[in-house]
């Protein structure tokens, strides 16, 4: 009998010993953990993703992190919790409530820093100050100065100390910021090298003392394959070369899924794709005595609500969603069929949603031909009833509608600006009214309606007042004349035709066409 009890004894010791975390096998050696996310745009809440499973939003999130805190907590480990931008724009719950719910969910997680992205400035310098006034973590971005005051915007960097470890965490924003905001905004800001800031802010910091250099980056990584960007002038890559004392760049702003990192330089390359539904984490250890990171890996985690939801930070952003649930569920039309509006669902660069948005802009002015940027369109529209906040998902910036005067051979600079402008292949135009051609990266065959362009004719064009602002690198459109911007927004012009419509069927029609060379 004694000797079954201490049998038994020694399996529940051994079946104790397994569940236990586990912990640096090295005493010299300190385990770190980095969870990290970006560009969540507006999704406080769960959303059905394009596969039918329900995923992300801050509760979810928030109970996801909880446990890896314990985790860290019981393995002895550093922990760090860091946002690389773009909280705002992109749901209508989260818009009509300056994104309240998302910093103060954010708060309640318990953010350590976060860089600011370039859509964090849609609505303005104030509104992200009010913002930071809503949270009790630092917005960084060391490129950035108030150019009223040519001081900073935002501290450059931060020091966190963990578990002993000096972290020294630097921000830097797309140095294209100016081109991607509007006019009115990025007027009051100044925007410096994001490559040469982060030099500064590093170099710095390592002065100061950090023993490990993160940089939250909001410049996007440019690689085919694994994000829709083009090509960006600094990117992640770059920095991680430039930048040599860089051990990690948590990033943002190119919506990439890095399933395991990517390595360049010194540096570990991370970014957890968009909208939430995934967070990433970067385990690594240090030493010591070395004072060495010698082994280090990166993963995404899918963010299941079905997996829990913190209680707290449900209770907190539920009443936001409550409160427009009326407004935002009205009906506006019936879709035959999905409607694509985004390049990652489709391998045309003309897309069916930007077809119909200036087709409702065009019938609105009266104007010859309208032409609407491909970043302005932020999701596509659902088979079966569209609703008001599908609409305000697909176009969240609330621009205006706007009209101009512009010659043939201006157009066609428009035109190719497009195929050169934004970050993203955001600046592509969609049209109605005219067709054209790219052939070898140029634009070419250009028709108004069936009629080739003339070079010296006046034609009336409309768009959004973003785009007419220069916005996207669209600097050639800053030659149109009698201009005027509203009074109506994309999204009240569009809802106006598609409601007539009753029906609508939307579909590629050949208006853009990719000639192979």
């Amino acid at each position: 009998m004694r000797n079954l009890v201490l049998a038994v004894l020694a399996l529940l010791l051994g079946l104790i010993s397994c569940v236990q975390p586990s912990r640096s096998p090295d005493p010299s050696l300190t385990p770190v953990i980095v969870v990290h996310s970006n560009d969540i745009h507006g999704r406080a809440w769960p959303f059905l993703r394009e596969d039918g499973k329900w995923v992300g939003g801050y509760a979810a999130q928030a109970e996801l992190i909880s446990k890896i805190r314990k985790e860290a907590e019981d393995k002895r480990a550093a922990f760090l919790l860091l946002s690389s931008g773009d909280v705002n724009t992109g749901v209508p719950e989260s818009d009509f409530s300056e994104a309240q719910p998302d910093f103060k969910s954010m708060k309640a997680i318990g953010y350590d820093a976060m860089v600011v992205g370039n859509h964090d400035f849609d609505h303005g310098v104030e509104l992200l100050l009010k913002q930071l006034s809503w949270v009790n973590f630092p917005f960084l971005a060391a490129n950035l100065k108030l150019k009223r005051t040519q001081k900073p915007l935002f501290p450059s960097d931060i020091m966190i100390v963990r578990q002993g470890i000096r972290f020294g965490i630097l921000g830097v924003t797309t140095d294209q910021l100016q081109k991607l905001i509007l006019t009115e905004h990025a007027k009051k800001i100044v925007v410096e090298d994001a490559i040469d800031a982060s030099t500064r802010a590093a170099k710095k910091l390592k002065t100061d003392g950090a023993e490990i250099l993160i940089a939250l980056s909001h410049l996007g990584v440019s690689q085919s394959g694994l994000s829709i960007h083009r090509n960006i002038p600094n990117d992640d890559r770059k920095l991680a070369l430039k930048t040599p004392e860089l051990d990690l760049i948590v990033g943002g702003h190119s919506h990439t899924f890095i399933k395991e990192g990517l390595r360049e330089g010194n540096a570990l390359i991370v970014q957890a794709g968009y909208r939430g539904d995934y967070v990433g984490r970067v385990d690594l250890f240090w030493d010591k005595e070395t004072k060495k990171i010698i082994s280090s890996k990166a993963q995404l985690i899918e963010v299941d609500p079905s997996n829990g939801e913190n209680a707290g930070v449900k209770s907190q952003v539920l009443p936001y969603k409550e409160k427009y649930e009326k407004e935002l569920g009205v009906a506006i039309f019936e879709a035959k069929s999905v409607i694509l509006g985004q390049r990652n669902q489709t391998h045309s660069l003309e897309l069916p949603l930007g077809n119909l948005v200036c087709d409702a802009i065009r019938n609105q002015t009266k104007t010859d031909f309208a032409f609407f940027n491909s970043g302005g369109i932020r999701s596509s529209l659902p088979a079966g009833t569209v609703l008001r906040r599908h609409v305000l998902e697909a176009f969240p910036f609330r621009n205006l509608v706007s009209t101009g005067v512009l010659k043939g051979q201006d157009i066609v600079e428009v035109l190719n600006d497009g195929l050169r402008g934004g970050d993203f292949a955001g600046g592509v135009l969609q049209v109605s009214g005219l067709s054209y051609e790219i052939k070898n990266g140029k634009v070419s065959n250009v028709k108004v309606g069936d009629h080739s362009l003339a070079p010296n004719k006046d034609y009336t064009f409309s768009t959004n007042s973003y785009v007419i602002s220069g916005g996207d690198k669209l600097k050639s459109i800053l030659k149109a004349r009698s201009v005027k911007n509203g009074p109506l927004t994309v999204d009240e012009v569009f809802t106006h035709y598609v409601s007539t419509l009753k029906v609508v069927e939307a579909k590629l029609e050949g208006r853009i066409n990719l000639i192979d060379p």
